[in-house]
């Protein structure tokens, strides 16, 4: 009997295709691991994803303007709503939208407060090339998906230099981050990113400018970009799509005739479309933030931390009043918030006493915040100059610290320590008699710092924890530390040689 020989497959091509399949399914999970790996995970939009669903109630979106301006934590604490700087440095309005639309992902905000300044794309003080380099290196920073190729297709479309939207993918774009990945690059998905400023980033500089004003009645101009108007009517569309109202800022800074004519087109089409326009170079706005241009700002482009308190006080306010935003102040559920609070006030008050020079205003403002401050005298006072000492004895004497020691020609020495609740040790002798104090201070659990003084009015010896922080003059020297942390806030001396000016060397 002959045997039949096996039927042979004359259709081989599925079991071809499946294989095809499969190689083309592992080589994209490769391509998108590698993705993960490379994405560049430094913006602080990587803290907004730590931000559990649901919980933000105002979006802010914008580039560093509103990164400067805007705190939310501060708002918090004056209304209770909670909030989310998501920014990047020169983000035109295509990069502001896809930002938003990312945030949509995990929120539903009731308001979103878009910064205006992307709208003047190409006509300020940075030319278009210049955002266009800056917005390339900083925008792609949200997660590889869907949402960030329709920002590179955007980015591509949209700014003068027209790049391929495929030089906006990780592979590409980060490919040199290879050489310095580390272990959480590779581990992201288990690292926590959350931020206590929730986008906010305070400069601590000053700068004055004379104050600006957009006149009243400024004509509008045809500069505004096509790709500008386009995606600021995408924003009006999608806040009826998403169902949050939208409110348009314009936040101060060195401002051109050209610009007050974008925002003056800027305000006609928001009124058209029911959206506000919160102006801050209107001069009745920036008067009930109480905006100061000689001391509020941080350089000709950015508010400082002083003048983003006013802005985010006023803003605050200004939302509260007219949108049904909740109060979540006392709420157990939003405890991390205070927390997050409390840590931003102690950052701001460390950093401002640091930018403060003069010596009453230091401290005024250390015994405000709980710390505690040293002051020792060496090489006499007014032995070469009397200029600024009346002004050194007024500061000591207003904390209620003995000035007995500092007169013109005093061959004195001192020292003073001076806590929250006023003058705790002080010490004076004449130069040549060695005096030392010492404190011990820092978190109630754990190791605790020691501050130690010692001066004979010819040396001078202060350390903190056993560190060495003596400045190298002679007059009135000037610590301030931390008592809950142990750990050192300012270090000033106040040269009597130089008429008491401040020196930080």
């Amino acid at each position: 009997m002959q045997q039949q020989k096996p039927k042979q497959n004359t259709h081989p091509w599925p079991r071809q295709l499946a294989r095809l399949a499969v190689f083309c399914l592992l080589a994209l999970g490769l391509v998108g691991l590698l993705d993960q790996i490379l994405w560049d995970k430094g913006g602080t939009i990587m803290g907004f994803y730590e931000e559990p669903r649901d919980t933000i109630d105002v979006l802010f979106v914008g580039g560093s303007h509103a990164n400067a301006a805007f705190a939310p934590t501060q708002m918090f604490e004056r209304q209770g709503f909670t909030g989310y700087v998501l920014y990047s440095w020169s983000q035109p309005p295509w990069t502001s939208y896809h930002y938003l639309k990312e945030g949509l992902k995990t929120q539903k905000p009731k308001v979103v407060v878009l910064d205006a300044f992307g709208l003047t794309y190409g006509h300020t003080y940075m030319t278009d090339l210049q955002i266009n380099a800056t917005s390339d290196q900083y925008s792609m920073l949200i997660r590889p998906g869907y949402n960030r190729l329709r920002l590179a297709l955007a980015m591509s479309a949209c700014q003068t230099n027209h790049r391929p939207f495929t030089d906006y993918f990780s592979l590409f774009q980060f490919h040199n981050r290879w050489k310095a990945l580390k272990k959480e690059d590779w581990l992201w998905f288990l690292q926590d990113y959350s931020s206590t400023g929730k986008g906010y980033g305070p400069i601590y500089t000053t700068e004055s400018f004379p104050a600006q004003a957009m006149p009243a009645g400024t004509p509008e101009n045809d500069l505004m970009e096509g790709p500008c108007e386009k995606y600021l009517r995408r924003f009006f569309a999608l806040a009826e799509q998403e169902g949050f109202r939208l409110v348009v800022t314009a936040l101060p800074y060195e401002c051109t005739d050209k610009e007050y004519g974008i925002y003056a087109k800027t305000a006609r089409l928001c009124a058209e479309n029911g959206v506000p326009f919160l102006n801050y170079f209107d001069p009745a706005t920036a008067a009930e933030a109480g905006f100061d241009w000689a001391d509020d700002m941080a350089e000709h482009a950015h508010v400082n931390y002083k003048g983003a308190e006013k802005i985010s006080a006023h803003l605050a306010d200004w939302l509260a009043a007219r949108y049904d935003l909740p109060d979540h102040r006392g709420d157990a559920a939003y405890a991390a918030w205070q927390q997050a609070a409390a840590a931003e006030n102690a950052d701001l008050a460390r950093m401002d006493l640091r930018m403060t020079a003069d010596l009453a205003g230091i401290l005024q403002k250390a015994q405000r915040a709980g710390y505690l401050t040293l002051l020792a005298s060496r090489g006499g006072f007014g032995q070469e100059g009397q200029e600024g000492l009346e002004e050194v004895r007024a500061a000591l004497a207003g904390a209620g610290l003995d000035t007995a020691v500092l007169k013109p020609g005093s061959d004195s020495a001192g020292l003073w320590l001076l806590g929250p609740d006023g003058p705790e040790q002080q010490l004076a002798g004449r130069v040549g008699q060695e005096l030392a104090l010492a404190r011990a201070f820092g978190p109630a659990e754990g190791a605790q710092a020691e501050l130690a003084a010692r001066t004979d009015g010819h040396t001078l010896s202060i350390r903190l924890d056993g560190e060495e922080l003596a400045l190298d003059h002679d007059g009135l020297s000037v610590l301030v530390a931390d008592p809950a942390t142990g750990r050192l806030v300012q270090n000033i001396c106040f040269d009597s040689a130089d008429g008491y000016a401040p020196y930080t060397d």
